[in-house]
Protein backbone atom coordinates (compact mmCIF):
# COMPACT_ATOMS: atom_id res chain seq x y z
CA UNK A 1 0.00 0.00 0.00
CA UNK A 2 2.64 2.24 1.29
CA UNK A 3 4.50 1.48 -2.19
CA UNK A 4 1.53 1.96 -4.84
CA UNK A 5 0.84 5.81 -2.48
CA UNK A 6 5.26 6.69 -3.13
CA UNK A 7 3.88 6.20 -6.79
CA UNK A 8 1.08 7.90 -7.16
CA UNK A 9 3.11 11.03 -5.28
CA UNK A 10 5.61 10.87 -7.46
CA UNK A 11 3.19 10.80 -10.25
CA UNK A 12 1.70 14.00 -9.03
CA UNK A 13 4.76 15.04 -8.54
CA UNK A 14 5.94 14.88 -11.96
CA UNK A 15 2.58 16.36 -13.45
CA UNK A 16 2.90 19.93 -10.72
CA UNK A 17 6.51 19.76 -12.54
CA UNK A 18 5.44 19.50 -16.32
CA UNK A 19 3.00 22.05 -15.37
CA UNK A 20 5.54 24.43 -14.37
CA UNK A 21 7.86 23.74 -17.09
CA UNK A 22 5.26 24.57 -19.64
CA UNK A 23 4.08 27.52 -17.77
CA UNK A 24 7.52 29.34 -17.99
CA UNK A 25 7.97 32.12 -21.07
CA UNK A 26 10.76 32.65 -23.21
CA UNK A 27 12.15 36.11 -23.19
CA UNK A 28 13.66 37.75 -25.70
CA UNK A 29 15.70 40.96 -26.00
CA UNK A 30 16.40 43.38 -28.60
CA UNK A 31 12.94 42.78 -30.61
CA UNK A 32 10.83 44.36 -33.86
CA UNK A 33 9.63 47.11 -31.63
CA UNK A 34 13.23 47.18 -29.84
CA UNK A 35 14.71 48.29 -33.06
CA UNK A 36 12.06 50.41 -34.53
CA UNK A 37 9.80 51.82 -32.27
CA UNK A 38 8.58 54.53 -34.29
CA UNK A 39 5.70 55.75 -37.37
CA UNK A 40 8.10 56.12 -39.84
CA UNK A 41 9.71 52.64 -39.25
CA UNK A 42 6.45 50.40 -39.24
CA UNK A 43 6.84 48.20 -42.13
CA UNK A 44 10.61 47.79 -40.85
CA UNK A 45 8.91 46.51 -37.92
CA UNK A 46 6.74 44.34 -39.38
CA UNK A 47 9.52 42.68 -41.57
CA UNK A 48 11.76 42.31 -38.88
CA UNK A 49 8.73 40.79 -36.26
CA UNK A 50 7.84 38.27 -39.45
CA UNK A 51 11.32 36.72 -38.90
CA UNK A 52 11.34 36.88 -35.15
CA UNK A 53 10.89 33.07 -32.98
CA UNK A 54 8.32 34.70 -30.31
CA UNK A 55 6.34 37.48 -30.26
CA UNK A 56 7.03 39.54 -26.91
CA UNK A 57 4.76 41.54 -24.87
CA UNK A 58 6.04 44.48 -26.11
CA UNK A 59 5.79 43.62 -29.65
CA UNK A 60 2.47 42.50 -29.17
CA UNK A 61 1.15 45.71 -27.49
CA UNK A 62 2.94 47.60 -30.20
CA UNK A 63 1.27 45.95 -33.09
CA UNK A 64 -2.20 45.98 -31.51
CA UNK A 65 -2.03 49.22 -31.09
CA UNK A 66 -0.81 50.01 -34.37
CA UNK A 67 -4.11 48.00 -35.82
CA UNK A 68 -6.17 49.78 -33.65
CA UNK A 69 -5.41 53.49 -33.55
CA UNK A 70 -3.31 53.75 -36.66
CA UNK A 71 0.18 55.18 -37.00
CA UNK A 72 -0.75 58.10 -34.66
CA UNK A 73 -1.42 55.97 -32.11
CA UNK A 74 2.41 55.36 -31.44
CA UNK A 75 3.96 55.20 -28.27
CA UNK A 76 7.00 56.32 -27.05
CA UNK A 77 7.94 53.30 -24.87
CA UNK A 78 6.74 49.97 -22.70
CA UNK A 79 5.10 52.15 -20.38
CA UNK A 80 2.98 54.14 -22.13
CA UNK A 81 2.01 51.04 -24.66
CA UNK A 82 0.81 49.38 -21.19
CA UNK A 83 -0.73 52.19 -20.11
CA UNK A 84 -2.74 52.39 -23.24
CA UNK A 85 -3.72 48.68 -23.14
CA UNK A 86 -5.13 48.93 -19.49
CA UNK A 87 -6.98 52.17 -20.65
CA UNK A 88 -8.33 50.09 -23.46
CA UNK A 89 -9.46 47.09 -21.37
CA UNK A 90 -6.98 44.87 -22.71
CA UNK A 91 -5.20 44.66 -20.26
CA UNK A 92 -6.20 44.71 -16.37
CA UNK A 93 -5.12 47.80 -14.02
CA UNK A 94 -2.84 45.38 -11.81
CA UNK A 95 -1.35 43.96 -14.39
CA UNK A 96 2.64 43.47 -14.16
CA UNK A 97 3.91 42.42 -17.47
CA UNK A 98 7.31 41.66 -18.72
CA UNK A 99 7.69 43.45 -21.90
CA UNK A 100 10.34 40.77 -23.13
CA UNK A 101 8.42 37.46 -22.07
CA UNK A 102 6.63 36.06 -24.77
CA UNK A 103 2.90 37.10 -25.04
CA UNK A 104 0.33 34.55 -24.23
CA UNK A 105 -2.42 34.18 -27.04
CA UNK A 106 -5.26 35.04 -24.02
CA UNK A 107 -4.06 38.43 -23.42
CA UNK A 108 -3.94 39.13 -27.71
CA UNK A 109 -7.36 37.63 -27.60
CA UNK A 110 -8.80 39.93 -25.09
CA UNK A 111 -7.51 42.68 -27.29
CA UNK A 112 -9.16 41.31 -30.71
CA UNK A 113 -12.49 40.77 -28.55
CA UNK A 114 -12.79 44.73 -27.82
CA UNK A 115 -11.54 45.67 -31.42
CA UNK A 116 -14.22 43.05 -32.67
CA UNK A 117 -16.46 44.37 -30.30
CA UNK A 118 -17.63 40.49 -29.87
CA UNK A 119 -19.79 40.07 -27.02
CA UNK A 120 -19.58 36.52 -26.65
CA UNK A 121 -21.87 34.20 -24.97
CA UNK A 122 -23.40 33.55 -21.54
CA UNK A 123 -19.65 32.93 -20.06
CA UNK A 124 -18.58 35.91 -21.30
CA UNK A 125 -21.76 37.70 -20.48
CA UNK A 126 -21.12 36.74 -16.78
CA UNK A 127 -17.29 37.27 -16.34
CA UNK A 128 -16.43 39.57 -19.39
CA UNK A 129 -13.95 39.22 -22.02
CA UNK A 130 -11.44 36.88 -19.88
CA UNK A 131 -8.32 35.15 -21.67
CA UNK A 132 -9.91 32.31 -21.70
CA UNK A 133 -13.11 33.01 -23.09
CA UNK A 134 -11.61 35.20 -25.41
CA UNK A 135 -9.49 32.91 -26.90
CA UNK A 136 -12.43 30.19 -27.44
CA UNK A 137 -14.65 33.08 -29.54
CA UNK A 138 -12.07 33.94 -31.33
CA UNK A 139 -11.47 30.07 -32.46
CA UNK A 140 -15.07 29.72 -32.45
CA UNK A 141 -14.95 32.26 -35.48
CA UNK A 142 -11.66 31.11 -37.00
CA UNK A 143 -9.78 34.27 -36.32
CA UNK A 144 -7.49 31.87 -34.51
CA UNK A 145 -6.60 28.27 -34.75
CA UNK A 146 -7.18 25.89 -32.01
CA UNK A 147 -4.81 26.73 -29.80
CA UNK A 148 -5.12 27.41 -26.16
CA UNK A 149 -4.69 31.06 -23.56
CA UNK A 150 -1.43 30.50 -22.36
CA UNK A 151 0.38 29.67 -25.75
CA UNK A 152 2.66 31.70 -27.20
CA UNK A 153 3.14 32.64 -31.24
CA UNK A 154 5.88 33.15 -33.50
CA UNK A 155 5.76 36.97 -35.21
CA UNK A 156 4.48 35.66 -38.39
CA UNK A 157 1.69 33.90 -36.29
CA UNK A 158 1.04 37.10 -34.90
CA UNK A 159 0.92 38.95 -38.38
CA UNK A 160 -1.36 36.77 -39.34
CA UNK A 161 -3.63 37.18 -36.36
CA UNK A 162 -3.73 40.51 -36.95
CA UNK A 163 -4.29 39.73 -40.84
CA UNK A 164 -7.12 37.71 -39.65
CA UNK A 165 -8.56 40.41 -37.54
CA UNK A 166 -8.25 43.17 -40.26
CA UNK A 167 -10.10 40.07 -42.72
CA UNK A 168 -13.36 40.13 -39.71
CA UNK A 169 -13.74 43.55 -39.76
CA UNK A 170 -14.18 43.71 -43.04
CA UNK A 171 -16.85 40.88 -43.29
CA UNK A 172 -18.78 42.11 -40.02
CA UNK A 173 -19.07 45.73 -41.96
CA UNK A 174 -20.41 44.47 -45.27
CA UNK A 175 -23.07 42.80 -43.38
CA UNK A 176 -23.72 45.62 -41.27
CA UNK A 177 -24.26 47.15 -45.24
CA UNK A 178 -26.51 44.53 -46.33
CA UNK A 179 -28.79 44.66 -43.40
CA UNK A 180 -28.83 47.89 -43.79
CA UNK A 181 -29.72 48.33 -47.12
CA UNK A 182 -32.51 44.98 -46.64
CA UNK A 183 -34.07 47.03 -44.07
CA UNK A 184 -34.93 50.30 -46.26
CA UNK A 185 -35.42 53.68 -45.15
CA UNK A 186 -37.91 53.20 -41.82
CA UNK A 187 -41.09 55.21 -42.07
CA UNK A 188 -43.35 57.21 -39.03
CA UNK A 189 -45.72 54.57 -37.88
CA UNK A 190 -48.87 56.25 -38.99
CA UNK A 191 -47.21 57.73 -42.01
CA UNK A 192 -49.78 56.13 -44.37
CA UNK A 193 -53.13 57.24 -42.53
CA UNK A 194 -54.60 60.11 -43.70
CA UNK A 195 -58.35 61.81 -42.80
CA UNK A 196 -60.50 63.57 -45.00
CA UNK A 197 -59.97 66.70 -43.65
CA UNK A 198 -55.52 66.52 -44.27
CA UNK A 199 -56.82 66.01 -47.92
CA UNK A 200 -58.18 68.36 -50.71
CA UNK A 201 -61.75 67.72 -51.33
CA UNK A 202 -61.96 66.06 -54.84
CA UNK A 203 -64.90 66.57 -57.50
CA UNK A 204 -66.64 63.63 -58.88
CA UNK A 205 -65.17 61.84 -61.78
CA UNK A 206 -68.02 62.79 -63.94
CA UNK A 207 -67.86 66.29 -62.26
CA UNK A 208 -64.76 66.27 -63.98
CA UNK A 209 -65.67 64.99 -67.07
CA UNK A 210 -68.85 67.41 -67.96
CA UNK A 211 -69.16 70.57 -68.01
CA UNK A 212 -71.65 72.86 -66.40
CA UNK A 213 -74.70 72.85 -68.94
CA UNK A 214 -75.67 76.51 -69.24
CA UNK A 215 -79.04 77.45 -67.92
CA UNK A 216 -81.56 78.14 -70.51
CA UNK A 217 -85.10 78.16 -68.11
CA UNK A 218 -85.04 82.31 -68.38
CA UNK A 219 -84.83 82.39 -72.26
CA UNK A 220 -87.68 79.19 -73.37
CA UNK A 221 -91.13 80.53 -72.95
CA UNK A 222 -93.23 77.50 -70.95
CA UNK A 223 -95.11 75.45 -73.07
CA UNK A 224 -98.86 76.13 -73.43
CA UNK A 225 -100.91 73.42 -71.90
CA UNK A 226 -102.99 71.55 -74.30
CA UNK A 227 -106.83 72.15 -74.79
CA UNK A 228 -109.34 69.42 -72.92
CA UNK A 229 -110.31 68.72 -77.12
CA UNK A 230 -107.61 67.76 -78.13
CA UNK A 231 -106.48 66.27 -75.31
CA UNK A 232 -110.20 63.84 -76.01
CA UNK A 233 -109.56 62.97 -79.21
CA UNK A 234 -106.01 61.75 -78.88
CA UNK A 235 -107.88 59.48 -76.22
CA UNK A 236 -110.01 58.62 -78.77
CA UNK A 237 -107.90 57.71 -81.83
Amino acid sequence: MASRLSWVSLWVLAALLAGGCAMERTSLTNTAVDQFPDADATLDYWDALESQSVTTNNDALHGLILFNDGDEGIQDDWEARLARAKSLGWVPENAQLDPSESAQVGMMAVAGCHILDIQGGLSMALWGRTPRFSTKELVHIAVLPGIGEHEALSGAEFIAYIDALEQRQRIDAAWKRKLSAQAGPIEPFNAGASTQSDQPEQPDEAQQAAPDAPDTTADTPPEAPASAGESAQEDDE
